[in-house]
Parts: structure tokens; sequence; C-alpha cells
């Protein structure tokens, strides 16, 4: 959670520095034919750190294609931006596929069918895949070269529901097998889960190079 606010101050800190800096104006025209960049952001398509592509396919039309890393395993997708409206904001809406992870080990607790007290759990979990819908507006800055910085916000929408499972059959607790079946996470487990998941108010912030004329 300290990460996603620090993400969150950055981006702040750095979208006021390209409102104040000469070298940024707000345009509504991409001035490449191609661009490629980096990007970051809080349950958006870059995950914690990502890259970009993105083909200009009119004026101010703009389809990307994104990978990234996040709290829930890499991720892939594409997503459209459209021609700008009233104050330069720009309709943009994408698909992201998050391929989750298998056997990760995270000290989680646990409760299981018949016990009374949450226990710890060091054994690995399984993340689901899930597709996540972002929905949003962005808002660009171009450079003198013709670089973009871009704010976007929005909401992603978890087209499937995020699930974590034990990636193993069960456990042994006092010479006694619980099948996973029987096995819950604690209530404060599931909801450090629910906030990893790829569902929730968007922010992205991206740099992309503009290549090509």
């Amino acid at each position: 959670m300290k990460g996603k606010i620090t993400i969150l101050l950055c981006f702040l800190y750095l979208t006021n520095y390209a409102q104040t800096n000469e070298q940024f104006s707000q345009s509504g025209k991409l001035k490449h034919p191609v661009y490629l960049g980096l990007g970051t952001g809080v349950f958006g398509k870059y995950g914690l750190i990502g890259a970009s592509m993105g083909v200009k396919v009119f004026p101010k039309t703009l389809i990307e294609l994104n990978l990234g890393v996040g709290g829930w395993g890499s991720k892939a997708g594409i997503s459209i931006t459209g021609p700008s409206f009233k104050r330069n904001w720009f309709p943009s809406i994408g698909i992201t596929r998050n391929y989750g992870a298998k056997n990760v080990r995270v000290n989680s607790q646990i409760t299981y069918k018949g016990g009374t007290t949450p226990m710890d759990y060091d054994q690995g979990l399984n993340y689901n895949d899930v597709n996540v819908l972002h929905v949003g507006v962005q808002r660009q800055w171009m450079s003198k070269r013709g670089n973009r910085f871009v704010l976007e916000m929005g909401y992603s929408f978890a087209m499937n529901e995020p699930a974590v499972s034990l990636a193993v059959d069960g456990i042994t607790f006092y010479n006694q097998f619980i099948p996973k079946e029987d096995i819950t996470f604690s209530n404060q487990q599931a909801r450090v889960h629910q906030i990893v998941s790829p569902s929730g108010i968007m922010i992205n912030l991206v740099y992309q190079f503009g290549i090509g004329k």
C-alpha cells in the first residue's frame, strides 16, 4: 500500500513539472508514427513497471501495446486512445491480461474448517489469470521533439474473479491432514489479496519517445 501511495505522489509531482516546464506544451496531435516508452501506475495496464509501444493510426488516435509486471504477475494488453475532446482530454479503452503466478512463496494467514485461530502458512500460492478492462481518459504534454508525457485516469474492471489458492493439495496440522477445500484465508489476508488484485481506480503515468516522421 505504501508503494502505491509513493507512486501517486510521483504522479502528482511529475504532472506539475510537465505543466510548468517550458519544454512541454499541450497538444491534441501526435507528431510521430511510432512511440516507445516506459510506464508505471496503480491498477493500470503497465503494472508497477512496464513498456509500451504506440502506433498512430490517425492524427489524434493511437493504438498501444503494453507489457508489464505488477502485484498480480506479468501482464500484456492493447488499448486505443481516441481523438481529444474539451481541453485536450483523450478517451482511452483497453484490455489487459494478467497472467497471475504459480507457487509463489508468500507468508499468509489461513483458517481451516473447525479451527478457531488463524495460522501462518508459508508455502506456495497460486494467483489465477485475470482479464481486465481499462476505461479512462488521458492528458498528454508534448516536448519540442514530439515526445509524449501522459497522465491517464479511470477505472479497471476485472472481467473474471481474481482468486488466490493454495498450490498444495492440503496441509498437515498436528498429524491431521486438512484438504485445501477446507482451508480459507483469514479476513485480513483476504483484504491484502483484494488490494493487490488488478481492479480499482486506475492511474497511469508514461513517457514515450517519438520515432520517425
